[in-house]
């Protein structure tokens, strides 16, 4: 009697000495593929796994690339197309809180449940969702280019749900505390700085990107084309594109403004040892004593010290962006031409992120329609008398 051979592709399932089971299969046009596993019923599902994949025209990558190496490898290559701060932060999570825990496991056999085990425990050791969610963009990316790369079958970060948000209302200063740092900040050496952050919305990297070039003083018109990244005391400013399309963007500042920035402009050299040239175009608007591009952490500085002065509680200096959407909003400035401004991609964005705002003028808008229709009807009735007088008796 002759035993009935496999057909090509079915693959085999056997126990090795050293007492674990390999499964292996033959494509067609292609070589033997391995798999292991330390039961039997996992070596078939692993197989099974295979022979889907191969089924549906899909890679499955080599079982021996572990989840770190392909992450190690992916940082190199992206690395052109990141901002340095950006690429940073990538290495720093995928180091502190991938790579301990996954980054042995073998890729192409990295499950939905392992990335959702994964937050849950970051979340129980106190990290916040915001970075958990952060956690799994970078994983999700990287996934999707291993699958694009043919170095994994699937992408399992499509199946997982990161952690939610906890909605959290924006920090914002009440008109009367807007006036009270602006007159704390009367002769203070990043004044204006600060009036324009709270007049425009402008992003902190955007206003320390500014240059002359930047600014008409002939239109008044302040042009957003990058913004100001981080870089090791002693570096050369570098200045990136800006963190979206929508976010370049022209700005039509006040008089008021503008006569402050013309000002800026006269005395600008002797803001601090210059040589009491006029500024260039390719000159920054906001300069140090030094004459360099004011930092990040002196510009933060300032800004909680003069919070101090002013009499008012810490807030990020963020909350300036928050503070002008609020201040357009609430002032009747047209949504659409607030979200311009503020550089956001869709004006859905402004409204759900000023919903306190916006909440008070979909009330408005109710009541302006209410108005109308009752004085619409008034109107109608008059018309009808005088159209249709009542019939002589």
């Amino acid at each position: 009697m002759t035993r009935s051979r496999r057909g090509k592709g079915d693959g085999n399932v056997t126990q090795r000495k050293d007492g674990r089971w390999s499964a292996y299969l033959t494509p067609p046009g292609k070589g033997r593929r391995y798999v292991y596993a330390p039961t039997r019923r996992e070596a078939v599902a692993e197989l099974r796994r295979l022979q889907r994949a191969f089924a549906q025209g899909r890679s499955v990558g080599s079982p021996r690339l572990r989840l770190s190496t392909f992450l190690d490898s992916w940082l190199v290559a992206v690395e052109p197309n990141l901002r340095p701060q950006s690429w940073r932060r990538y290495r720093q999570l995928m180091l502190d809180h991938v790579a301990p825990t996954l980054g042995l496991r073998p890729l192409i056999r990295l499950e939905p449940e392992d990335l959702q085990q994964l937050y849950a425990a970051k979340i129980r050791e106190g990290l916040s969702p915001a970075t958990v969610r952060m956690v799994h963009f970078i994983l999700h990316r990287a996934l999707r280019d291993a699958v694009r790369w043919g170095r994994c079958g699937h992408n399992p970060a499509d199946l997982v749900d990161p952690p939610r948000l906890p909605r959290k209302e924006a920090a914002v200063l009440r008109l009367d505390e807007v006036r009270a740092v602006l007159q704390a900040a009367a002769g203070h050496q990043f004044e204006l700085l600060f009036r324009v952050a709270l007049k425009t919305g402008l992003r902190r990297g955007e206003l320390l990107a500014l240059r002359w070039r930047d600014i008409d003083l002939d239109r008044g018109v302040i042009t957003v084309r990058g913004t100001l990244q981080p870089t090791p005391s002693g570096s050369a400013p570098l200045v990136a594109e800006p963190k979206s399309s929508s976010s370049r963007r022209a700005l039509a500042i006040d008089d008021d403004l503008l006569g402050r920035l013309g000002l800026h402009r006269t005395t600008w050299a002797s803001t601090w040892d210059g040589d009491g040239n006029p500024p260039g175009v390719d000159d920054f608007v906001f300069v140090s004593a030094t004459g360099r591009p004011i930092s990040p952490s002196s510009l933060l500085l300032s800004w909680s010290r003069l919070l101090r002065r002013a009499g008012l509680e810490h807030m990020p200096f963020h909350a300036t962006r928050h503070t002008a959407a609020t201040l357009m909003l609430g002032a009747g400035v047209n949504p659409r031409v607030a979200s311009e401004r503020l550089g956001h991609a869709t004006v859905a964005m402004t409204l759900d992120r000023y919903s306190h705002v916006s909440d008070s003028l979909r009330r408005d808008a109710a009541l302006a329609v209410q108005s109308l229709l009752e004085g619409a009807s008034d109107t109608d009735r008059v018309s009808n008398r005088v159209s249709n007088p009542p019939a002589e008796p």
